[in-house]
């Protein structure tokens, strides 16, 4: 587990994969073979609505990834804790 915040100023991009219909929870669904409905910051129990843009926080990995939240999660400024295991690379592979 560890910390993440979210990225700003990304509700613009779409998604490029196939089979993703340009939408970042698609993304999410379709590479990290989850189908799992529920938010994924850790403590949340509300439905995943959004693929949310974040990047991991005190650590030397700049990368941004994609992870299921649900929307009040998706606007928060906080850092707040996920698994690693449910971060996607938020490029298309």
């Amino acid at each position: 587990m560890g910390l993440v915040k979210n990225l700003h100023n990304t509700s613009h991009k779409k998604c490029s994969c196939s089979g993703t219909d340009g939408a970042w929870i698609n993304h999410w669904r379709l590479h990290s073979g989850s189908s799992a409905y529920l938010c994924r910051k850790e403590g949340c129990h509300n439905i995943a609505e959004d693929g949310a843009h974040v990047k991991k926080v005190n650590t030397n990995d700049h990368s941004h990834y994609i992870v299921a939240l649900c929307r009040s999660c998706n606007k928060t400024e906080d850092v707040f804790e996920v698994y690693y295991k449910y971060l996607v690379p938020a490029q298309c592979l």
